[in-house]
């Protein structure tokens, strides 16, 4: 059973699943919220006051702060749509919701040492009769 949130989630949605709609920033940039999200620009604007407060978040100008708000709207998106699933378990806000995940891996991810490819050539495995001799 779906909560009333949850329910407002896919009614304004048409049906989408939004934890893969893109979040057009260049309306909010403009101030102006897509009419697909599920929240009103207040709420948004509210929550993301709450979360710049728990985690020390200071932007270096009007123009940073909003571009974080609108990773920070496309994240709470991407949480909202997975928590309406019903999982076993919930996504939550954390210090890095108000990145893209472009800007999250870029600082988090290239610093991790992966090994490039095999170390060795991939070996071929034939399944079934041994091949004759010269074949």
């Amino acid at each position: 059973r779906r909560t009333g949130a949850c329910s407002r989630l896919l009614d304004r949605s048409g049906g989408q699943d939004l934890a893969s709609a893109p979040v057009d920033v260049v309306s909010l940039v403009q101030h102006s919220f897509p009419s697909g999200l599920h929240k009103d620009a207040h709420v948004y604007k509210r929550s993301f006051t709450a979360y710049k407060a728990q985690f020390g978040k200071v932007y270096s100008s009007p123009d940073a702060e909003t571009e974080a708000l609108a990773h920070y709207v496309a994240n709470d998106n991407i949480i909202e749509a997975h928590n309406c699933k019903g999982m076993t378990y919930t996504l939550g806000h954390n210090k890095y919701s108000d990145m893209s995940w472009e800007q999250f891996s870029a600082m988090h991810l290239q610093k991790l040492d992966l090994p490039a490819g095999p170390k060795q050539p991939r070996v071929r495995v034939r399944v079934g009769p041994p091949l004759a001799a010269g074949a």
